[in-house]
């Protein structure tokens, strides 16, 4: 079963900033934790029981997981 991930704009946003702040020092060690954290959020979909649920889970309706 899979299951629907909304990565937020400002989750985006604030990879998008420690990743040029990596590139600058290593460009290949950035495109690597650039992708293996993509690749992290896309894990959720699959298996998100694995992951703890979020602190502001009880504020809606559907169950919110976090993946720290």
């Amino acid at each position: 079963m899979n299951y629907r991930i909304e990565v937020t704009d400002n989750a985006l946003a604030e990879a998008g900033e420690i990743y040029f702040w990596i590139k600058e020092d290593s460009p290949e060690v950035a495109w690597r934790w650039y992708d293996g954290l993509m690749a992290a959020f896309k894990s959720l979909s699959f298996s998100p029981q694995r992951c703890a649920r979020a602190p502001e889970s009880d504020n809606f309706q559907e169950e919110l997981r976090q993946l720290l």
